[in-house]
């Protein structure tokens, strides 16, 4: 069990420098030609320049580190984390508590875990040959139009929240004095 300061600290480092998204992956239906849907994947992650958050992040949950390049020339060295599918979602459960600026899109990744937990909806009998030649029914479970349709929605929605320049930061959007959210407190 991780100590809830901790994850308030890395939610707060995630909510500045990192990243909640989904990654849709065509791959399979552009090159290989042996899929019938993308596949969605959960995916979190950070760059710093700085290895100490990026160490806590990795020991933490898992996931792997890279050392990308900076942006400009003349920018200072980078470290970078990313965790993947069913360990980004662990981790994003386990932030999401603490998070603030970047729960909306965190609460998209774990929307589509959950629909993928559930697995596709739709159901295909289509005979097969075993290894003997021998034609079999095989019953399995396939990705329906809505099945994609959720998914690609959320891929949507978390893509416009992560845009730049949309008008969807805090600071753009706000009316009147800043109230804070309460935060739960150890005791």
């Amino acid at each position: 069990m991780i100590d809830p300061i901790i994850l308030a600290y890395l939610a707060g480092v995630m909510d500045s420098d990192g990243y909640f998204g989904i990654k849709r992956d065509t791959y399979h239906l552009r090159v290989r030609k042996d899929a019938r849907v993308p596949l969605f994947h959960e995916r979190l992650g950070i760059k710093q320049v700085s290895s100490e958050a990026i160490l806590l992040l990795k020991n933490c949950f898992g996931g792997s580190i890279s050392h990308p390049k900076p942006s400009s020339d003349n920018g200072k060295p980078l470290y970078g984390w990313a965790a993947l599918d069913k360990k980004g979602a662990e981790a994003t459960e386990a932030l999401l508590p603490y998070l603030r600026i970047k729960r909306r899109q965190a609460e998209c990744v774990l929307k589509l875990r959950a629909l993928k937990i559930l697995g596709p909806s739709g159901r295909d009998t289509t005979p097969m040959p075993n290894r003997w030649g021998k034609l079999i029914v095989m019953n399995r479970r396939i990705m329906t139009g809505e099945d994609t349709e959720k998914r690609q929605a959320l891929y949507d929605e978390v893509r416009s929240l992560n845009k730049i320049g949309n008008g969807s930061h805090p600071i753009s959007n706000l009316t009147g004095p800043y109230t804070p959210i309460p935060v739960q407190t150890r005791l």
